[in-house]
Formats: C-alpha cells, sequence, structure tokens
C-alpha cells in the first residue's frame, strides 16, 4: 500500500473542489507517482472526489472529522455522521478502509478509561454496520493508541540524516511488532493479525510562492503559520527573510533555495521509504502528504497541484518494486572499498543488479561485480577518474530487455590527502586520536611529535611551557 495522506483543500474553494477537471488531474498526478490509495483526512470529501477515484482507479482511506471535545452530544453526533456517510458514499468501490478518530484528537484514552471503553464499542458498531470494509478505531501516534482494529497502524516523523538512528530503531520496532501501538491499560482488544502500516510519516520541503497567489496577490492563509512551531512554519516575507539572512551566497538565489529545500524533502522520503520497504512484515504507508495545504509545506504538490522538482524521480522509488540498497556511509577516498548491500522490495526474491556509476562530470566508471538481492557487494573507486566529487552509482536488475526497477544513490568521493606536510600528533585521548588517523594525520608518541593536544593540563605541559613550549587555547 503506497498512499499519501489527502486533506482535500484547494487554494481558493477551501473545501469546494474548482471542477471534476481538477480533481482528474490531481488524481492522474497522484498515480504518475507510484501512489495507490490516498487517506482523506478528517473530513467528508465532495462526492465527485470518490466518482473521480471509481472511474480512474484510486482506493480510498477515509475518516471521520474529529471533535474539539468529546462529550455525549459530540459522541451522538460523531455515530450521526458515519450513518449519513454510509448512506451517501457507502456505495463507492474505491472506499475500501473507515478511521473513527486520528490521533485522539478531541478524546482523551490515556486519562479517560469511558473514552477507551466507547472507542472500542464503536468499532464494534461500525464493523457490524459495514463488515465489507477494514476499520480502523484510530489512527494513532506516540501519546495515544489502538483499542481495537483491523489495522495495526501509527504515525511517527524523523528527519534525515539528523535523526537517522532514530527513524531506523523506530521502523525496527514497529516491524517487530511493538507493544506500544496499543493501549497499555490492560484493555486492549487485539487479534495480533492487523497488517502494520506506518500510516504517516514524512518531511518539509518548500513551495513557490510565486506558484501559489490568488488573483496575483499572497494568499491570506500565509500569515496564519506564525503561531506553528515557533514561526518555523511562517510563511510571509519569506523572500525577505532570504535577502536579509543573505542566504544568496549559500543557494545562489531564492529559486535554487527552494529546489534545494525540495531536494532535502526528497531525499528523506526516499531514505524512510527504502527503510520501511526493507521490512517485509510492514505492507503498507502513508506519506504525508499529497499536497502542501495552507502553510504545511509537506506535500508532493503544491496546494494549487504543482509539482515538486523530485517528481520525475518520485515513481522510481514509490513503486512495487523497488530495489533497497543498504548504505552504511555516504562518503569515501578514492581507491577505498566501497561497501553496500542491495534488497528487492516485493517478497524477497533476489535479483542480479548491474552496478554502474556516472560522476557529475558525466564521464563513466564502472563498479564492476555488482550485487544480488540480499547480499553485499564491494568495490573500488580507484578507476573513476576526478576526486573530490560527487559520484552518482545506480542500480538496476539485469532482465531481458526489461527495466523493472531502478534506484541509485549518490556517494562523495574525496582524494586521500597528503599527510607530508602535516605536523605529527600525540594525544592521550583515544577518540580524538582515531578522529586526527581518520582526518590523515600521523598520530605519534609524546617525544616524537610536533604537537600535543590535551583535554586539560598536567604538570608534565605546565613544566615545557615553562621550558619555552608554545601552547594554545582552543576553547
Amino acid at each position: 500500500m503506497r498512499a499519501a495522506l489527502d486533506q482535500d483543500y484547494y487554494l481558493e474553494g477551501i473545501c469546494t473542489p474548482p471542477s471534476m477537471g481538477f480533481l482528474e488531474d490531481q488524481l492522474h498526478k497522484a498515480k504518475a507517482r507510484g501512489l495507490n490509495m490516498l487517506r482523506c483526512h478528517i473530513k467528508v470529501p465532495d462526492p465527485r472526489y470518490y466518482e473521480v477515484a471509481d472511474r480512474l482507479g484510486m482506493l480510498i482511506w477515509t475518516e471521520m472529522p474529529n471533535v474539539g471535545q468529546f462529550t455525549t452530544a459530540s459522541a451522538r453526533r460523531m455515530r450521526e455522521t458515519m450513518e449519513r456517510i454510509l448512506r451517501r458514499d457507502g456505495n463507492a468501490p474505491c472506499i475500501v478502509i473507515w478511521t473513527l478518530i486520528n490521533e485522539d484528537w478531541g478524546a482523551r484514552l490515556c486519562e479517560d478509561p469511558a473514552h477507551r471503553a466507547w472507542l472500542a464499542a464503536e468499532y464494534d458498531w461500525l464493523k457490524q454496520r459495514d463488515p465489507s470494509r477494514l476499520v480502523a478505531d484510530i489512527s494513532p501516534c506516540h501519546g495515544n493508541f489502538h483499542m481495537k482494529s483491523d489495522i495495526n497502524d501509527f504515525h511517527y516523523y524523523r528527519s534525515v540524516p539528523e535523526r537517522r538512528s532514530e527513524w531506523d530503531a523506530l521502523t525496527a520496532e514497529f516491524a517487530a511488532g511493538a507493544d506500544w501501538t496499543y493501549t497499555p491499560f490492560g484493555d486492549r482488544q487485539r487479534s495480533g493479525s492487523g497488517p502494520l502500516v506506518v500510516s504517516e510519516f514524512g518531511v518539509w520541503g518548500l513551495a513557490n510562492p510565486a506558484q501559489v497567489q490568488i488573483n496575483g496577490a499572497e494568499p491570506w492563509w500565509m500569515e496564519t503559520g506564525g503561531a506553528w512551531g515557533e514561526g518555523t512554519a511562517y510563511p510571509h516575507g519569506i523572500e525577505n527573510r532570504f535577502n536579509t539572512l543573505r542566504l544568496a551566497i549559500v543557494f545562489g538565489d531564492f529559486s535554487r533555495f527552494v529546489q534545494a529545500a525540495q531536494w532535502y524533502q526528497f531525499a528523506n522520503l526516499k531514505y524512510q521509504i527504502e527503510v520501511m520497504r526493507s521490512w517485509p512484515q510492514i505492507i503498507g504507508y502513508v506519506i504525508t502528504e499529497f499536497t502542501d495545504v495552507h502553510w504545511e509545506s509537506n506535500g508532493l504538490l503544491d496546494m494549487n497541484r504543482n509539482p515538486r522538482v523530485f517528481h520525475d524521480q518520485f515513481a522510481q522509488i514509490n513503486a512495487y518494486l523497488v530495489i533497497v540498497p543498504r548504505v552504511t556511509h555516504y562518503a569515501g577516498r578514492l581507491g577505498e572499498a566501497f561497501q553496500f548491500g542491495l534488497a528487492l522490495a516485493m517478497g524477497g526474491k533476489a535479483v542480479n543488479a548491474a552496478v554502474a556509476g556516472r560522476g557529475a562530470d558525466r564521464r563513466d566508471c564502472r563498479l564492476g561485480g555488482g550485487a544480488s538481492g540480499g547480499g553485499a557487494g564491494a568495490d573500488r573507486l580507484a578507476d573513476c577518474s576526478g576526486a573530490n566529487r560527487m559520484l552518482l552509482v545506480e542500480f538496476v536488475p539485469e532482465t531481458a530487455g526489461v527495466e523493472p526497477a531502478r534506484n541509485q544513490i549518490e556517494i562523495a568521493v574525496y582524494d586521500t590527502p597528503t599527510t607530508q606536510s602535516l605536523p605529527k600528533i600525540a594525544t592521550t585521548d583515544a577518540a580524538f586520536a582515531a578522529h586526527c588517523a581518520a582526518l590523515g594525520c600521523v598520530v605519534v608518541d609524546a617525544e616524537s611529535a610536533d604537537v600535543t593536544v590535551v583535554l586539560a593540563l598536567d604538570a608534565t605541559d605546565i613544566t615545557l611551557m615553562q621550558a619555552g613550549a608554545l601552547s594554545i587555547d582552543l576553547g
């Protein structure tokens, strides 16, 4: 299941889509990016939304709107709303999953046992009312949990590379059937057979402000992001701030800054999808999100359905068949062995992969040997002329004239530094010694050293300084 969260908002109409043609166009764009499902988020969509999904072939996961506060009256209103949804839209073949509540919004599952009992009972009611579809009692995140559900889904977010290890650990725990997806209060009704779905994940990119203007002016909602995330999502005046901070020195100009932010988003999604696909226990995911919504700029499209810069590449990593490179380090020195593993995400079958590299200067070089799915391959970068550059390494299965999948990684290739002019270093700190050696410095004993590095001065150091040794405080 390769889904995206769809908040189903529109630049000018807000909750009303502009036209049938607009809905058709956005669904074609969804399918072109490898999506086979949209999770229509906490709202009742226009009936035309389902009509287009039925006709063009897109699965829909529909959620109930949430309430601000859970009361007897709001519980009754939610039941009535679900009844009306079933009456009006229940015959749409595209709908395959219902969700009653998102992330405990409006309820207090941790604090109130009555809320937990209500949620389990509401699952039973909806399942009896519509046994043909999967029912999720809640789509949870950390701080809330399932009570009784056909799907064992969960939301978690971590950015890469700065929180890569946390993403890896959370995904491994989730794939192993972590207990934290269900209630810890002894009242769970877990069958143990619910499929595992990461039902929200992703990272922020950045839309081009010029492409989401309304009648040539900044949209009204650009003022509304200032209160979220301590202003990190505040789009108003972004170009002024770019110029004030002189970021053109780094990015060249504002348009290249927008492109860099979007490529950062792609790199995150690529890594996160590859990690999830390497665990066969996880059978689906929901990218946050299909389109930007107001100041939330984490969509595969902006709010006006303009594509990101990575739209041509996204389907390669969001497909039924995906090559998963298993890479520990993304940098190496010229002539060193580059270790990597490969897996094929489609059910555990191995694949023979021809591995070819092409650098930024477009000169080809071959990393021979290849690798097979689930195995490891190694080769040297010595045949690639021109060091200190990014090397593009492509992975393509060897098949009879058909290319069922393709993937690629970039490796930073550095020339081996010349150490002849560097001072010989002595230090008693093992970690710093290893760091210096990795940089190409020669680490020797104190008597042979040109420079001694210490974390704190001892009596020997003070005696040397008194005898004329030069000292520098590095803070």
